[in-house]
């Protein structure tokens, strides 16, 4: 390998030391492409991630869920269960929709698949129910979330009804129309609409029916066009345009076509009111308000789009704050700003750290310049891979720079030690390009070897299948080019560096008189005259650490200090929307007097024109979300929070307290919040009774709510059966009771009417303490040729329960149990749960958040176990040698449990993060040992001591750096750095056990042949 490596290394360092101020100018035009691409870079907080779903929705209004599954989901999960690549199919159907969540395996073309997906919606639509929609797809994507969440609110005592042409007209079309901001939907939104409330019983007097009335209107409210007149200079448009122009006007239309007919006025009442509510939102004061949910730009970033939102509320709020309050109630890119500020920070801080180790060991400012230059030429040489290859500048990115910028001058460290012994052995010979060509390429092949050993433990992430390969293969990504450019830039930039300040480079040897190199080779020629006692040593050390790792708690992600909390409100199904906001109001009352909170808002319902929330499992009119925020200098817990709301003591309400996590936390771990068991099965009733049993035997809560079986809760409903002898002896038909009754209880949309510039729905319907009681039911009055008959003659009227929402799993019933905590007692209650043994084997129990876990440790476990493989080849071709491949590869099992015990001791948990920085530390602690093996030129004890010690000073070098280039972000103490902090302490604990058994224990194992036969004959 010394001689591939020498004849690679030596004709570069010959260019680039030929030709000094050429080099430095191509790396100086990189490092302005670099700052460009810097500039140019969209930030997000996460990696732009496709997930590999596709959600297909369709509406079929007035039909019951047991009817839409079986006439919508059940062909649709049907029709496109021949498409390659699925992986699961989930669905979740109520009434008047259904709503089908497609998985698809990583890494798959999601385009191609949602073509294929189209078609074969379009082979089976025609063979769906003529009043159903149209399936509708949706593809999703990890930062869809809204940027930001604006609150607005009339001023004094205005109607919020009456300000809704002035949030839309003013401040979302503003919104709307700049570049950065993809999106404005609007929630609890008051849409004004004229109401004409009929009186049945006086129509009824007359023989006409509420559709009467609505077609008067229809005809009578209108706006076409009757076409063009046109002549040899113009073309003049001819619009018929009703001569209604007021309310009061409705009132006066004519319900027959003559003139003495009795007019609407008469029979009904007619006013401005507001479109039936499907959602609402409060403020911190439980006020009734508008939100503004703002989306980016696909092509922008989060940064830019809450710019371009908050200078654009700024523009505006002068002119309307006399109308209207607007508060930004969510913003997503502070916590972006802080997050992205702090890591700039800790790369900061550990540049800083590594210069001044350098400057103690190197004690040559020239040398410290040179080496310290390599950090911030290679990450810009990232910012330009980055741009080019179209990712985003997130927080993963920027982890993977603050973890990789130790280890980016540790080749330049190698260089330049060894381009100083060069000159240090001519002291009086001048520094020319063939000399630091020569010395540079002893040490090509163990630099090379080193660079691709720390690469080699990447490639496995990128065979990884799931979110974890698909997330941390960016991570992945970074270090790579970070470490290639830095590899780069130590044989090209450093040797051209030091040939334009030769006279800096004579500061190595004062390190080797006052570092303790003799000390060191004291403690290592003491350590190898007596192998025993230093294997068993080492042994039991990695006994002791095996022990410590045992003890390390296991996540799937690091626990963080809780700020911010979601409580999730659970009334009964068909609550209407009224009561659900009265509810959660109260709540938002009690929790604001209560807790030390910075700010919290509710919203809930559903939005009919956001048909992709709405689909969401649990979305209702009896649900509602109250999001807390706790002060920075104080966090929130979930216990506390809960026993917060028990003592509002409401049976009615059923609370869930977790804590808040983003859309990539929950791709990782699954939803937050107490344990989730999910129950399927062939037969939907077997399912049911499980569901119904384990749920009995769940613990009580704090709050002393049940477990909440969420597929199984009831609705109540009216349901009427038609007696048709009846109705053929009266002369009226079943499709003309069923048209009058939708009539009679939604209304009948006849137009619209032009006010202001402002067009309103009108809206013909039974007057609404009309409508609400059972009784009034059995008083519509059917109209036919023969006369008119009451409903009560016709229909059998009952109350009916019915589900409310009907899940499948993958062709198969399914419910979930949610408990309602997440205390000890519940969570052990769902491992017991899981490990009883059924009578019917046909239900199967899944934990979803346990499923996560084990996922990612087996994810992990192949990682780890490919790295290994691959490390071992690559030694073997490296040194030509499977024994000393397999002596490199004993110093991983110090390393990791270094790293374990560092983990323990600083109370951070074994999850993907650490996982991620023992996988990075793995290739960095080979480096010195492939050091050492390259200047190894036979196995005796003097060759050995002194080949090691004469390496110390760059093992030293790079060791300390790298962990002073770490510590920063060790050692952040903030809660959102919990990630960071965990991923760098496994890396420091990793390289401080690993050098320690490179220097001390590899020259041991390495020397052993050698003292055994010495020992043979003494003896």
């Amino acid at each position: 390998m010394s001689h591939r490596g020498q004849r690679t290394v030596r004709p570069l360092v010959l260019i680039v030391t030929r030709h000094p101020v050429a080099t430095v100018a191509l790396w100086s035009a990189l490092i302005l492409l670099g700052l460009v691409a810097l500039v140019l870079l969209p930030v997000e907080m996460h990696p732009e991630l496709e997930i590999p779903q596709v959600r297909i929705v369709t509406e079929f209004p007035g039909m019951p869920a047991h009817d839409v599954e079986q006439l919508i989901t059940v062909p649709l999960e049907q029709s496109i269960a021949s498409v390659a690549g699925i992986r699961s199919v989930e669905s979740v159907t109520r009434h008047g929709m259904s709503a089908l969540r497609v998985g698809f395996d990583w890494g798959i073309a999601l385009r191609d698949v949602s073509v294929r997906i189209r078609e074969r919606i379009d082979a089976v639509y025609p063979l769906l129910p003529q009043a159903a929609s149209r399936p509708l797809v949706f593809g999703e994507r990890l930062n869809e979330a809204p940027v930001m969440i604006v609150a607005v609110s009339p001023k004094m005592d205005t109607a919020l009804e009456t300000v809704m042409p002035l949030i839309e007209n003013e401040l979302v079309a503003a919104l709307r129309q700049r570049d950065a901001i993809g999106s404005v939907t609007l929630l609890g939104a008051r849409e004004p609409q004229i109401h004409v409330d009929v009186d049945p019983e006086r129509l009824a007097s007359i023989g006409m029916s509420i559709t009467d009335v609505a077609d008067a209107v229809a005809v009578s409210v209108y706006q076409h066009s009757a076409g063009s007149l046109l002549n040899d200079e113009t073309e003049k448009p001819v619009q018929v345009s009703t001569s209604v122009g007021s309310i009061a006007q409705i009132g006066e239309i004519s319900l027959r076509s003559a003139v003495s007919g009795p007019t609407i006025a008469e029979l009904a009442r007619v006013a401005l009111g507001q479109r039936r509510r499907t959602s609402f939102f409060l403020t911190q004061h439980a006020e009734s308000a508008v939100a503004l949910l703002v989306f980016k730009d696909p092509a922008a970033g989060t940064l830019s789009a809450a710019r371009a939102t908050r200078a654009l509320l700024q523009q505006i709020q002068p002119r309307l704050s006399s109308s209207l309050i607007i508060d930004v109630v969510h913003d997503d890119s502070i916590a972006l700003r802080r997050a992205i500020r702090f890591l700039l920070v800790s790369i900061a801080l550990g540049m800083a750290a590594a210069t001044l180790v350098l400057r103690q060991l190197l004690q040559a400012r020239a040398l410290v310049a040179i080496s310290v230059c390599s950090i911030p030429v290679s990450v810009l040489a990232v910012f330009v891979v980055q741009y080019s290859i179209g990712l985003t500048l997130n927080l993963m990115s920027l982890t993977g720079i603050a973890i990789g910028v130790g280890m980016i001058i540790d080749n330049s460290i190698v260089v330049l030690e060894r381009i100083a012994r060069s000159a240090a052995a001519a002291p009086h010979s001048p520094l020319c390009a063939h000399n630091i060509a020569d010395g540079l390429a002893d040490i090509g092949g163990p630099m090379i070897g080193s660079t691709v050993t720390t690469l080699l433990v990447f490639v496995p992430v990128l065979f990884i299948r799931g979110v974890v390969g698909a997330l941390f293969s960016e991570l992945a990504l970074m270090i790579v080019s970070l470490l290639l450019a830095a590899h780069l830039c130590a044989l090209t930039l450093t040797p051209a560096l030091a040939v334009l300040l030769p006279y800096g480079l004579n500061g190595m040897s004062a390190f080797r008189a006052n570092y303790g190199r003799q000390r060191y080779q004291r403690l290592l020629l003491s350590a190898m005259r007596k192998p025993r006692l230093v294997m068993a040593l080492f042994g039991l050390a990695l006994i002791a650490g095996g022990v410590t790792s045992l003890l390390l708690p296991r996540s799937v992600l690091p626990a963080a200090a809780v700020q911010q909390i979601r409580v999730r409100l659970l009334l009964k199904p068909g609550t209407a929307i009224e009561q659900t906001e009265r509810t959660t109001a109260a709540a938002i009352h009690h929790l604001w007097r209560q807790l030390p909170l910075a700010s919290i808002y509710a919203y809930g319902g559903f939005e009919a024109s956001a048909i992709e929330h709405y689909s969401e499992p649990g979305i209702g009119s009896h649900s509602a979300e109250i999001v807390l925020t706790a002060p920075s200098s104080h966090a929130l817990v979930v216990t506390q929070v809960e026993q917060t709301l028990a003592a509002l003591r409401d049976v009615h309400v059923d609370y869930r307290v977790a804590a808040e996590q983003s859309a990539l936390e929950t791709l990782l771990a699954g939803p937050a919040g107490p344990p989730r068991l999910r129950i399927s099965g062939s037969n939907r009733n077997a399912v049911n009774s499980v569901a119904a049993t384990l749920a009995g035997r769940a613990p009580a809560a704090r709050t002393g709510a049940p477990p909440l079986i969420e597929g199984l809760q009831s609705i109540v409903q009216y349901r009427l059966q038609l007696d048709t002898d009846a109705a053929a002896a009266s002369g009226v038909t079943a499709r003309s009771v069923i048209d009058q009754l939708r009539s009679e209880v939604d209304g009948i949309n006849s137009g619209r009417l032009s006010l202001a510039g402002r067009d309103y729905d009108i809206l013909v319907r039974r007057a609404p303490e009309r409508s609400a009681a059972r009784d009034e039911l059995e008083n519509i009055v059917f109209v036919s040729a023969t006369g008119s008959v009451a409903a009560a003659s016709l229909l059998d009227i009952r109350t009916d329960v019915a589900v409310w929402e009907l899940r499948r799993a993958n062709g198969q019933p399914m419910v979930e149990i949610s408990f309602a905590d997440g205390s000890p007692a519940a969570h052990a209650a769902a491992g017991q749960m899981l490990a009883e043994d059924r009578a019917d084997s046909s239900v199967t129990l899944e934990q979803l958040s346990l499923s996560r876990l084990q996922q990612a440790a087996g994810d992990v476990q192949r990682v780890f176990g490919m790295a290994v493989i691959l490390m071992l080849l690559l030694l073997t071709a490296q040194f030509e040698s499977l024994r000393t491949a397999l002596l490199l590869l004993a110093l991983l099992p110090a390393a990791l449990l270094a790293s374990s015990a560092a983990l323990l001791l600083t109370g951070h948990s074994l999850n993907l993060n650490t996982a991620v920085g023992m996988l990075i530390m793995l290739g960095t602690t080979l480096n010195a040992g492939i050091i050492l093996s390259s200047a190894y030129r036979d196995r005796s004890v003097c060759s050995i001591v002194a080949a090691t010690s004469a390496r110390l000073l760059p093992i030293m070098a790079t060791t300390l750096t790298t962990i002073a280039a770490l510590a920063p972000a060790a050692l952040d103490p903030r809660p959102a750095a919990a990630a960071q902090a965990g991923m760098a302490t496994a890396v420091i604990g990793g390289l401080l056990g690993g050098t320690a058994t490179t220097l001390i224990v590899y020259p041991v194992m390495f020397s052993l042949p050698a003292v055994q036969r010495n020992n043979r004959r003494k003896r």
